[in-house]
């Protein structure tokens, strides 16, 4: 059914030119089902664990804005296809309503007529009502399974549809702020000097082991962070590692991308597929707000969490710093207004950048360009610290700005007067994986530890 639907969904769409939306359709018609989105056709045996709002209308409103940040992000979508796809499946829902509301008037009728007095005139209304009634029910029937169809395919697609850029996102790189502090001129492969000091045994970046002063600071690093954070008004977390498909679909990660996280358990027919995240990641603390109101007068929310993340895409350069596993700090912010979360965006920025500060590291904070962010984010910061062996800056930490993208997928909301309006949300990240690289480049014959940092590898 699905499949003739989609064909005659492409001669309806255009019929004076068959291949209009062809590669729209093409690309969504191989798609797995969305666990995110349930359609109609299979509410009756799968479980609704949230309902996304879905604001499509808005999106569209403005396609040139629309095109723009599809372009800038060098995405491969075709924004006016799936515009008409969308109309498309709007006059075919309008339809079902209208079939619906026909089919109650009817029954109101029907029901009006039985109180009345058995005469011809009723006898021949009664007869016409309860055909008319059968041929709505028949009718209604099939428009639900071409609406139901759309929902899997149509709306299921457009939900690939990225975050809307901010304002302030460059088409490049703009470096907003350098600290160049260092004199020292050690410049090791940081592999080499951890063998050498038996701190480290690295096999691949799956399996590695840290040991002695190594293994010390990836404890002392996070305690650092949270340290900062906690004085800052953070609340310390401590958050699963796994995540179910709904959960990374409401973030933003298409169905079974690999790409960004680990499978454990795919369970073939219901898409309710397990992901390894990792306890210091976005996907814990938004199952923790999803179908979940905050009260406007807590706002602003503010976590950190450290633990494990999990991640398969990583840095092209070797060792520590592309491996799949990492100790990390996750910061987690979520206020009532756009206004109020870059506010706090920039904030954190600014905390990252007291504290890279007083570690006496080279580094610099750099405004990320679209085509570098993930679909969920609006705008990301990044914290990139010198590497004095390979002589480029490096990611060690970044703040994101997601506003109401992900609340709106997963029912994220804080209670008002006006309603339940939705969270925007602000997160960060820093590695210490990297960071311990990084130092290691800067040791000889001991592990190179900041002043700053030396008092938290005492406790």
């Amino acid at each position: 059914m699905a499949s003739h639907f989609l064909q005659l969904l492409k001669v309806v769409l255009c019929p004076k030119k068959l291949n209009l939306g062809y590669q729209f359709f093409s690309s969504i018609k191989s798609f797995p089902k969305s666990s995110l989105l349930i359609s109609g056709e299979r509410a009756s045996d799968t479980f609704i664990v949230v309902t996304p709002h879905l604001d499509f209308d808005g999106r569209f409103a403005d396609m040139v804005l629309l095109e723009n940040n599809i372009k800038r992000r060098r995405l491969n979508l075709c924004v006016s296809d799936m515009k008409e796809s969308w109309d498309f499946y709007k006059d075919w829902n309008e339809k079902r309503i209208q079939l619906q509301e026909n089919l109650r008037k009817v029954g109101t009728r029907i029901c009006e007529l039985i109180n009345i007095e058995e005469n011809e005139v009723k006898k021949t209304e009664m007869e016409n009502l309860q055909r008319y009634k059968c041929l709505l029910r028949e009718d209604l029937q099939n428009v639900k399974k071409n609406v139901w169809s759309m929902e899997d395919t149509v709306v299921g697609g457009l939900l690939k549809l990225p975050n809307i850029l901010h304002s302030t996102t460059p088409d490049k790189e703009e470096v907003l702020f350098i600290f160049s502090s260092e004199n020292g001129k050690e410049k090791h492969n940081h592999l080499e000097v951890g063998v050498k000091l038996n701190i480290l045994e690295f096999q691949n970046k799956f399996t590695y082991f840290l040991k002695n002063k190594a293994a010390l600071f990836e404890l002392a690093v996070p305690e650092m962070f949270i340290d900062h954070f906690v004085g800052k008004g953070f609340l310390r977390f401590s958050n699963p590692d796994f995540a179910r498909s709904v959960l990374a679909e409401g973030v933003g990660i298409a169905p079974e991308d690999y790409s960004q996280l680990f499978l454990l358990e795919n369970t073939e027919g219901n898409n309710d597929n397990l992901y390894l995240c990792g306890g210091a990641s976005l996907f814990p603390f938004c199952g923790y707000h999803a179908k979940h109101s905050v009260p406007k007068q807590s706002l602003p929310v503010k976590y950190v969490s450290s633990g494990r993340q999990y991640r398969p895409d990583t840095s092209s350069l070797p060792g520590l710093y592309s491996v799949n596993q990492s100790t990390s700090v996750k910061l987690f912010l979520a206020t009532y207004s756009e206004e109020d979360a870059y506010q706090n965006f920039m904030l954190c920025v600014e905390y990252l950048q007291d504290i890279f500060s007083t570690l006496g590291l080279n580094f610099r904070i750099v405004n990320q360009p679209p085509y570098l962010l993930k679909s969920w984010e609006s705008s990301r910061i990044s914290i990139q610290v010198f590497s004095t062996f390979n002589t480029v800056y490096v990611e060690v930490g970044s703040v994101s700005l997601i506003g109401d993208f992900v609340s709106k997928r997963l029912r994220m909301c804080y209670s008002d007067k006006a309603g339940e309006p939705f969270l925007s949300v602000v997160s960060g990240t820093i590695n210490t994986q990297t960071l311990l690289a990084l130092c290691l480049e800067r040791s000889s014959n001991d592990l190179f530890i900041p002043s700053f940092l030396s008092t938290y590898m005492m406790k």
